[in-house]
This record gives C-alpha cells, sequence and structure tokens, in this order.
C-alpha cells in the first residue's frame, strides 16, 4: 500500500502514461520527481510499476499536481526518447480512425528499437543532386498527386525532386528496397536516415528519412515533402489489427504540414486516385516499359502438350543468347485430371468438384467422397491426361 504523501510532498508533475502492455490501452496518471522533471517529456519512455510489475510505458500528458495527486506513484526511470509531440498526435488521430482508440499499437511502431536517450546532430545539406524528374517536380508544385511509373522505371529522380524542397519522408514497400535507395541517394551526396536503424539521425534531422511502412510514423523534423513507392503493394497495409495503410497515415501527416504527398505506382489504387491528380508517360513509353506476356493455350500444342514445359519456352531456352528463369507453378495444388479425347476436366457428378484418383485406379471425389469408374463422363473414354501431379 502506498503511503499518504505530505503536503509538501507534492509530486513535481503529473504524467498520463500509456503502458507497453498488450491488451491494456488506458492511460495511468503517475508522478514526475522533480529530479527527472528535466527528462520526462511528452512521448518520451519511461518506466513505472503497475500491479507490482515494473513496466515500460509512453508520456502522453503533463499537467500541474493537485492536492488529489499526492497518493500517485511516481516513475521509476526515464527509458530514452519516443515519438515527439507532432508524431504522439498523428497516433492519437491514426487510433481513432483504425483501433478504435487502441493508442499502444502506433506507440510501438513510432518508437525506436532500441534506447535512444538523445537525437544525432542535424545532417542536413544544400547539394541539388541530379537526375531529377520533370513530372515529378510539376506534381510537388500543384501540391503533389499521382505518379504512374511503369515497374521497370527508377524512382530515384521523383526521390530527388521531393529533396530539392526540404526534409522528405520516403516510405517503401520493403524494408530491402529501401536500403538500396538510401545507398544510392547518400553517393549523390545527400544526407539520409535509414529507418528503423538510424531513428536517432532521423530525430536529428536528414534531408530524406527513408523506410519500410513503419517509416510513416518516422521522425522527420519540418516536413517538406514526402512519397510513398509502390503504393499498390499489400505490404503498405499492415496486417495486423488495426490493419493502418501508410498512404493514408502519410497523406495525413503532409496534410497537417501543408507538404506536398506524391504516390508513385505502376498500377495506382483506387482510393489513391481518389481527388489526387494522375500523371502518367505517354502511352507508347509506358507500354514498352512493362514485359510481355504471352498466354500458350496448351491443347494446341504437339508434342509437347503433355509436358510440364511449353514449346514456346522450349525454344527461348534452346537459344544461348537468352536467359531464361522458370517457375513451376505447381506445389501445393490438388490434382487435377482430364480426358485426352475431349479435353474436358473430370469433375464429380455430385459436386461439381476436381476428381482425382485413389489405389485402386477408381475416381475419387475429395469433398463429397463419391467414387466412380476411371471414365470421361462426356466421351465415355478411358484415357485420363494428368493436368497436375499435386
Amino acid at each position: 500500500m502506498t503511503p499518504k504523501r505530505s503536503a509538501d510532498s507534492i509530486p513535481f508533475l503529473v504524467a498520463g502514461i500509456v503502458p507497453d502492455v498488450t491488451g491494456l490501452d488506458r492511460v495511468f496518471d503517475y508522478a514526475v520527481p522533480e529530479a527527472l522533471a528535466a527528462s520526462v517529456g511528452i512521448g518520451g519512455r519511461v518506466r513505472v510499476s503497475l500491479n507490482g510489475r515494473h513496466v515500460g510505458g509512453w508520456v502522453v500528458s503533463l499537467s500541474a499536481p493537485t492536492n488529489d495527486d499526492m497518493k500517485l506513484k511516481s516513475i521509476e526511470r526515464s527509458s530514452g526518447l519516443g515519438p515527439d509531440e507532432e508524431i504522439l498526435d498523428l497516433c492519437r488521430w491514426a487510433s481513432w480512425r483504425w483501433g478504435a482508440n487502441r493508442l499502444r499499437p502506433f506507440l510501438v511502431t513510432a518508437s525506436p528499437n532500441t534506447v535512444v536517450n538523445r537525437p544525432s546532430p542535424t545532417r542536413r545539406t544544400t547539394v541539388l543532386a541530379e537526375p531529377v524528374s520533370p513530372a515529378a517536380t510539376a506534381l510537388l508544385a500543384q501540391g503533389g498527386g499521382v505518379l504512374r511509373l511503369p515497374p521497370s522505371d527508377d524512382h530515384m529522380p521523383a526521390v530527388l525532386a521531393a529533396a530539392r524542397l526540404g526534409p522528405t519522408l520516403v516510405v517503401c514497400a520493403s524494408i530491402d528496397g529501401a536500403r538500396v535507395l538510401a545507398t544510392r541517394l547518400r553517393r549523390t551526396g545527400v544526407s539520409v536516415a535509414l529507418m528503423p536503424d538510424e531513428w536517432a539521425q532521423a530525430r536529428g534531422g536528414a534531408d530524406v528519412v527513408i523506410g519500410a511502412r513503419a517509416a510513416a510514423f518516422a521522425p522527420c523534423p519540418d516536413l517538406a515533402a514526402a512519397i510513398v513507392l509502390d503504393e499498390h503493394e499489400d505490404a503498405m497495409q499492415e496486417e495486423r489489427v488495426p490493419t493502418w495503410h501508410a498512404r493514408d497515415v502519410v497523406s495525413e501527416r503532409a496534410r497537417r504540414h501543408g507538404a506536398p504527398v506524391l504516390l508513385i505506382s505502376p498500377c495506382p489504387s483506387v482510393v489513391a486516385l481518389e481527388g489526387r491528380i494522375l500523371v502518367a508517360p505517354p502511352p507508347e513509353r509506358e507500354a514498352a516499359a512493362w514485359p510481355t506476356v504471352e498466354v500458350v493455350d496448351r491443347n494446341d500444342e504437339e508434342p509437347w502438350k503433355r509436358s510440364l514445359v511449353s514449346a514456346a519456352l522450349i525454344a527461348y531456352l534452346r537459344d544461348p543468347s537468352l536467359r531464361v528463369a522458370c517457375v513451376l507453378n505447381t506445389k501445393g495444388q490438388a490434382k487435377l485430371l482430364a480426358c485426352r479425347g475431349c479435353n474436358t476436366l473430370v469433375r464429380c457428378e455430385d459436386c461439381n468438384a476436381a476428381m482425382g484418383e485413389d489405389e485402386v485406379g477408381r475416381l475419387d471425389c475429395g469433398s463429397c467422397g463419391a467414387t466412380r469408374p476411371r471414365v470421361c463422363a462426356s466421351c465415355g473414354s478411358g484415357v485420363l491426361a494428368r493436368l497436375r501431379p499435386g
């Protein structure tokens, strides 16, 4: 039981703490001792005692104490920096938008992976790196929009165009893609903070803050522009609840700063296109940048129609000037039989599911358990071809 404090033991400040405990999304009041007043700030990470456990948490509010606060437990110690007030407010918005006021998941995303006691020195430059994208430059000048680029196009000119406006936040679909782009940007002389490992550098200030989905909550002081690369990718949306989307978080964050947002994708989503300007290359250039897809009807191929590879692929394999990647997409699929006479798929007469063969050579339905002789129901042929081995 916490002893009652005397009148002269009123806490120096009262902090609202969100504990880092799964499923506990509440704010608890704790006293801030005068000894910790200089190191405890809004968004900071602290250690507190909760129900006999020592847990971490985030400071989400600070207020002056009253006589009613004399019984509060004290914060045990400071654990370093967390999201600043701007990002904390963004987390509150995201918790309202997706998480039914669940603030903790967003605070976890916005915090560094390790203890950071102070930000790194600011590393901003005045480098005007080349080349820049004229289309991206024009779109940013209009307040942002959607830039539809073929998958083979380079994204770096668009990023360099945004970096000329000031500190730029770049969100990629994968950390590997972010790492490659960060390396290339550094070679141009631009200062880069790669998330999540360089959180302290991002907090201190850099020309470009870049990372995967979680970088939407990365610190980027004086944000001047934001870019979401490959906006259409599923990786841009969190799989676990709350299922927030990086595109929407970045757009809201840029709106608060009055900064333009550039969404880049070869096939933008309908959500991205709503209410935004769309800029695309000329149709001839855009079409030429996409790979050609050839669909082969295996029923027309002789003598290769029983082979796992098509005649067209065999022709490419025999060409010594080409490098061919072959993906055999059969693993994990169910068996599939067809009549060699009329090419009709063998299906169950009761439930229309595809049928396979049992150990004694009869046709067996894996859905309803029906069986019948190994005969085509359409033409009566007993010669069946195995299209998928399973």
